[in-house]
């Protein structure tokens, strides 16, 4: 009985065993067939994916093709632009010459006794170099007369003066930051240009002709002026310092005058 009953026992568990093996395979073919599915789903998106891929690609590819060939033609026109314009003589247009302004020479005397190679300053009739010798000899010859008839100086009281502190400029600065528009006008923008303004190197100047005189013709007097003065400047130093010592040999000091006194025989 025992025997048979072990047998029993042990044929229930085989058969429970084989259920389960059976529950589980047909469990894991549900899964596999519902993986299958979700793969085949995937790939027919693939699929789909590529083909609009592809037409995308090929328009785009259809496209380049067109831009190059307008590239081509705009470029084959801009050469047959391009020599038309070369083949095209610009005509020559003269420019008015300028009135020529009268220049008077300077009338003072070198030391070497010629007449001085420079030309007058407006509202005179010397050079500017003459005429700041003759405001020297004058203001000395004021500041002679003046000091006859001023009494000498009291003495100081020991206390040192007040020197007046010079304010200092403030230099110019933009009221904006770099790269902002300004809501108001830029002194310094409008003065010096702004350094962060993209087209700022695009830009064209024209001279401004003043009394109707070209820039051209301004800096051309400007450096003759320049060679006369560096030409007669030496001449005029020399006349300058001579004068200075006679001056000064005129002049002399009580400390002479006194020895002359004391040498004087009665």
């Amino acid at each position: 009985m025992s025997r048979q009953m072990n047998e029993n026992m042990v044929t229930r568990v085989i058969k429970q065993t084989n259920q389960c093996m059976e529950d589980l395979i047909s469990t894991f073919t549900q899964k596999m067939k519902i993986m299958e599915d979700k793969m085949d789903n995937i790939i027919n998106e693939n699929t789909y994916l590529r083909g609009k891929v592809n037409v995308v690609i090929n328009a785009s590819i259809e496209q380049n093709q067109s831009l190059h060939e307008k590239i081509d033609s705009l470029m084959g026109m801009n050469k047959v632009l391009v020599e038309e314009i070369e083949s095209l003589k610009k005509p020559k247009v003269k420019k008015p010459k300028p009135d020529l302004v009268e220049r008077v020479r300077c009338k003072c005397l070198t030391k070497k006794g010629e007449q001085c190679r420079k030309f007058c300053i407006e509202g005179c009739d010397t050079c500017k170099q003459h005429a700041n010798i003759q405001m020297k000899s004058t203001t000395k010859n004021g500041s002679l007369s003046d000091d006859t008839d001023k009494s000498p100086p009291d003495k100081p009281d020991g206390r040192k003066r007040k020197v007046p502190v010079k304010q200092k400029v403030a230099p110019p600065v933009h009221n904006h930051k770099p790269g902002e528009t300004p809501d108001e006008p830029c002194e310094l923008c409008n003065s010096h240009g702004d350094v962060f303004d993209t087209e700022m190197p695009d830009e064209e100047f024209s001279g401004v002709s003043v009394d109707g005189i070209t820039l051209e013709e301004r800096l051309r007097r400007a450096i003759e002026e320049e060679e006369v003065e560096n030409g007669s400047e030496s001449e005029c130093i020399e006349e300058e310092n001579s004068n200075v010592n006679s001056d000064t040999t005129n002049s002399k000091s009580w400390a002479d005058i006194a020895e002359e006194d004391n040498n004087v025989k009665y």
